[in-house]
């Protein structure tokens, strides 16, 4: 069976300037298609892996390709842009991805670096707020919202780029139970549409929900598994092997 690889990575690690491991010796791949959640406890390496798979970070150690490209300072330099337009990440603190004046402006931020026609910009945005129910806030400045709304507007910036890999950075923190079930409808569309998705988190009833297969990373930043999401919930000592139950 043909294969279509968005991430390959091998014997990967990241060490912080310090000396501080935050990641070794991971070998993993994910597919065009593939939903994989990324568990861990706070510290494991999850927040690190995603950033490292959106081209913001360089690995250490080891190799990674992303779209079948090594990922180097080279590739950053000349081929940055193309990627953040096809890899969306939704951070964590929507306070790091809201930063502009409005709301408006946020959304429409990656579409006007990509260069897009000012009224093809405007098209774009209005309808994606409107999708989001968060139309209504459009001019606001992003700390005059209320949470919910911030992390509806920092994926609507995301996916009004219409990427094909979607990162996500603990998406359902600190969420009220009605915006949670939303963003879960959300990213479950973005999945069927053929999306590929990674999923970092240390809520398991949640990634079960939204995942195929997984990688579990130890307290010490290595791989302790990865495999299907039915296999992991058969076998609830993994879990526990790595604090997460």
């Amino acid at each position: 069976m043909f294969v279509d690889p968005v991430f390959r990575l091998h014997a990967l690690g990241y060490h912080y300037p310090d000396g501080t491991p935050a990641l070794q010796g991971i070998t993993w791949q994910v597919s065009r298609g593939e939903s994989w959640a990324v568990l861990g406890t706070n510290g494991s390496g999850k927040s690190t892996l995603l950033k490292i798979l959106d081209a913001l970070f360089l690995p250490t150690e080891g190799t990674l390709e992303i779209f079948g490209i090594p990922l180097d300072e080279n590739t950053i330099k000349t081929k940055g842009l193309e990627l953040h337009r096809r890899i969306g990440l939704l951070f964590q603190d929507p306070d790091v991805q809201l930063f502009s004046p409005t709301i408006f402006d946020d959304v429409a931020f990656g579409l006007r670096q990509l260069k897009e026609p000012a009224p093809q910009v405007t098209a774009k945005v209005n309808a994606i707020l409107t999708e989001f129910r968060i139309d209504d806030v459009s001019e606001k400045m992003p700390f005059r919202i209320s949470g919910g709304q911030k992390k509806k507007a920092a994926l609507a910036s995301v996916l009004v780029l219409e990427p094909e890999v979607l990162l996500l950075d603990e998406p359902t923190n600190d969420l009220d139970p009605r915006t949670k079930r939303w963003l879960i409808a959300k990213l479950t569309e973005f999945r069927e549409r053929g999306g590929t998705l990674v999923v970092a988190s240390h809520e398991v009833d949640v990634v079960f929900r939204l995942c195929e297969k997984a990688l579990v990373l130890s307290e010490d930043h290595h791989v302790l598994f990865q495999g299907d999401t039915s296999y992991l919930q058969a076998h609830p000592e993994l879990l526990e092997q790595a604090n997460l139950l």
